[in-house]
């Protein structure tokens, strides 16, 4: 199954996106998130990608909270993936208790690794990804604002070695751009690891979803790309997309 996953990012309770991660660059799409989730539903989307970007960047998860509860009240078959902010055990037991299928470890991951394994051991480890945000190979945190010197392959590594299936790899350079998906670099990466890789970042067209929909079928293990700009400004059509992927 190759999954399109749409993306709602969430900065003070709107559906925004930023251009390469930069919080000083932000562009609004939806005043009312519920809107753009219905609309998801409806076309048969089976899975939406949420990032709390206020939490992500501060660790505060209370300023879109309500939004959030409002979403799982609305998402019917949907599945939700939850990333930003999720620094704590409580936070992922309200997540969990909420409703949402999978959270999603970027910054805690690289900070406190001995703290994912905790999480590992206390909650059902298929609940868990991982979002591995690179820029030339680099591993970035902090909503992307911090570097860390770690190389993108070796944390790979490490996360295989946690028995995590699914890691979420985002190539900051390409997000927000419209610039097309860092093909080679996926290639690269479903090369050297048997993890269940989802793609984020640089969708323009559908023509690059069908592009990522070949790879996955000489490698399964790309199970899907995350799809955001390129929604909000048109330039993908989910019905017809809907209609060929599978």
């Amino acid at each position: 199954m190759f999954y399109i996953i749409p993306a709602i990012d969430l900065y003070e309770n709107q559906v925004v996106r930023l251009y390469k991660g930069k919080y000083d660059q932000v562009t609004v799409y939806y005043k009312d998130p519920l809107d753009v989730v219905l609309y998801f539903r409806d076309c048969g989307i089976q899975r939406i990608h949420i990032v709390d970007l206020n939490a992500a960047r501060d660790g505060n998860t209370n300023v879109n909270r309500k939004t959030i509860e409002n979403i799982i009240k609305q998402k019917g078959s949907l599945k939700l993936e939850i990333g930003g902010g999720i620094r704590n055990k409580q936070i992922v037991h309200e997540y969990i208790d909420a409703g949402i299928e999978y959270l999603i470890l970027g910054t805690i991951a690289v900070k406190s690794p001995s703290f994912v394994e905790e999480l590992l051991n206390e909650f059902n480890r298929e609940r868990f990804i991982i979002g591995v945000d690179a820029k030339n190979e680099e591993v970035k945190i902090s909503g992307w604002e911090e570097g860390t010197k770690l190389n993108l392959f070796d944390f790979i590594k490490k996360i295989e070695f946690w028995g995590i299936s699914q890691i979420i790899v985002t190539d900051i350079d390409r997000d927000g751009t419209l610039q097309g998906p860092n093909i080679s670099l996926l290639k690269k990466i479903l090369e050297r690891t048997t993890l269940k890789v989802i793609s984020s970042g640089g969708i323009s067209s559908n023509q690059d979803i069908l592009d990522l929909y070949n790879l996955y079928r000489t490698n399964e293990n790309l199970m899907g790309t995350i799809v955001g700009k390129a929604f909000y400004e048109k330039k993908v059509d989910l019905k017809e997309l809907l209609s060929i992927v599978h």
